[in-house]
């Protein structure tokens, strides 16, 4: 492992509220890194906390090895997007991006190259003349990153850079930070309370919440294999039921609910007679499968461009969503009835 920034033991209060607790964790050199949670988790608290903001009560922040926990926010080599961008509105898009490294006291030439070198990989030569009130938020945005990356900082932390940006920009400006990440090859720090942002652009999230971190895995494991189902609702759609484990037989377990009978991978050493909650995600169903059927009618659907969502509710009154292929189901009745399989059922300590 290439750690560049590690985490330690953090601890925060504010006036008696202890806002994050005991929190570790380390980011690799290169890594695209998110923290996600909800509204009032810790987040920003622990963002300023890595760029010197604000201290914490214990704990220790390692940088390439060296603590900087009391070191000044300018001294770190550690940079940051603000959720306002916060731009000069006197000075233009070149002069904003060239700020930080003219408060450096580095030569106009090197100043030039630098600034000229990270517009055209942010796209923003024709604007470069501009003030910030001419162009777009999305430009803005776009402008703050480049300020930020032309110090060439050890680690670039973002908080929340796009959430005041419309759903269409977001989604692009998506793209734009992960080919921009790759191609300058910046280690980033990226807090978020969109799940999407998270899933799509990182290589590890930490899921946070109320100031502990829960998780720390790749978007696919995580949504896959959520620890608990508080992760698995907050990180995507889930359907549940609750049961007993009724029988154990090698790495599998038949677990009894008012559903039926299932068979379930046992990835937690479930016992028998242990209380559980099944989850799966609409997508982990098949019409074909015989085994852990489910029927239900159907109650509402929702095109949603080649799928189509499908909630139905079960004899025994369970509510459920199911996504389906729009070429296999072009004709959707509400108070149709369906079957489905389900291919791969989560478990939960119920």
């Amino acid at each position: 492992m290439n750690e560049i920034l590690v985490v330690k033991n953090i601890e925060k209060n504010f006036g008696g509220n202890k806002v994050l607790k005991d929190i570790n964790f380390s980011v690799e050199k290169g890594e695209l890194f998110f923290i996600l949670g909800p509204s009032g988790c810790g987040k920003t608290t622990l963002l300023r906390i890595i760029t010197g903001f604000v201290s914490p009560d214990k704990g220790k922040i390692l940088l390439e090895n060296t603590d900087i926990t009391n070191l000044h926010p300018s001294k770190r080599k550690i940079g940051m997007v603000f959720q306002n961008y916060a731009l000069w509105p006197h000075m233009t898009v070149y002069h904003n991006i060239a700020y930080g490294l003219e408060i450096r006291n580095r030569g106009k030439e090197v100043i030039d190259k630098k600034v000229d070198e990270i517009i055209k990989i942010i796209k923003l030569e024709n604007v470069k003349d501009l003030y910030p009130y001419q162009i777009s938020g999305g430009q803005q945005q776009r402008v703050a990153l480049a300020r930020a990356l032309v110090i060439e900082p050890k680690v670039l932390l973002l908080d929340e850079p796009l959430s005041n940006l419309d759903t269409k920009l977001r989604e692009s400006l998506r793209r734009e930070i992960k080919r921009i990440q790759k191609e300058t090859s910046t280690t980033m720090i990226y807090v978020t309370h969109d799940q999407k942002e998270a899933m799509s652009l990182a290589t590890r999230i930490a899921i946070m919440d109320e100031g502990k971190i829960v998780q720390i895995d790749t978007p696919l494991n995580i949504y896959l294999n959520p620890i608990n189902k508080s992760i698995a609702s907050f990180i995507g759609d889930v359907n549940f039921i609750d049961g007993k484990v009724k029988e154990e037989k090698g790495k599998e377990i038949f677990v009894e609910t008012e559903e039926g009978s299932f068979v379930v991978s046992n990835f937690s050493d479930f016992k028998r007679g242990d209380n559980v909650t099944l989850g799966f995600r609409p997508e982990f169903i098949s019409f074909s499968g015989k085994e852990n059927q489910i029927e239900g009618k159907i109650t509402d659907f929702e095109y949603l461009g080649e799928i189509t969502k499908v909630s139905l509710t079960t004899k025994k009154g369970n509510n459920f969503i199911i996504c389906v292929l729009v070429e296999n189901f072009t004709d959707l009745q509400i108070g149709e009835k369906i079957s489905f399989s389900v291919k791969k059922f989560m478990v939960f300590e119920k």
